[in-house]
């Protein structure tokens, strides 16, 4: 438990030591952070971040999937 709050955990409900060596934490649920679900708020999918620049190198395939172009990229 010492080690529980010195590692900053110091309010909470459970700590489940795993079979495995480590300890599952849970927080008391007045502590836990609160989720757009929590508060009936829909978030917009912004899908899978596409890389456009590889090592320096413009991925104009990767500009094509996202329908922008090389201009759009230098702005």
């Amino acid at each position: 438990m010492s080690g529980l709050r010195t590692a900053r955990y110091p309010d909470i409900e459970y700590a489940i030591l795993e079979a495995t060596g480590e300890i599952s934490i849970l927080s008391r649920k007045e502590l836990v952070p609160v989720t757009p679900k929590d508060l009936h708020k829909k978030v917009e999918y912004h899908g899978f971040p596409i890389a456009v620049v590889i090592e320096g190198k413009v991925q104009k395939r990767n500009l094509k999937l996202i329908n922008k172009n090389e201009e759009w990229l230098k702005q």
